[in-house]
């Protein structure tokens, strides 16, 4: 099973009004800065177009499609204008009690556990379930992939 942490589609929503509203932003590609493909678009000595200087700190703009770059969980824009979409440190914390709480091997069973399961699931992820119980080990093994990516960060 594919576990889709993606960003919910408020935040989407709210990021890509974010990347509308910027100077940076190309409305006939919908990309930020020029869209490129590979690592440069002049030769290595000079600085390319899609280098700028934001508030006094150089940053590369992506070149990326924001209409798809705005889902990703893990992406981040190059100026700084909206991050890397996180948990806060309370659910995190909650996240941490709960799998403590669970069996370190075994099968779940328990109807109130999966139904747990199933709420965090659904709060990590732009995908609803509501019932994990064929697949609960998958999700609890990409629920503690995902708590610590997040507390590496």
């Amino acid at each position: 099973m594919l576990i889709n942490f993606n960003v919910p589609a408020n935040v989407r929503k709210e990021r890509f009004e974010t990347c509308r509203g910027c100077k940076y932003y190309k409305e006939q590609t919908h990309s930020c800065g020029t869209k490129f493909i590979g690592n440069k678009i002049k030769d290595e000595e000079s600085e390319d177009e899609n280098t700028v200087t934001y508030y006094r700190r150089k940053a590369r703009l992506c070149g990326c499609d924001m209409r798809l770059k705005t889902w990703l969980r893990l992406a981040e824009c190059p100026v700084g204008k909206w991050g890397k979409y996180k948990l806060t440190d309370e659910d995190v914390e909650q996240l941490k009690l709960f799998l403590d709480t669970l069996p370190k091997t075994g099968s779940i069973n328990d109807p109130k556990v999966i139904t747990e399961i199933t709420k965090w699931f659904n709060k990590m992820s732009d995908q609803r379930i509501s019932c994990t119980a064929c697949n609960a080990m998958t999700i609890l093994k990409e629920l503690k992939r995902h708590l610590n990516k997040t507390e590496n960060e």
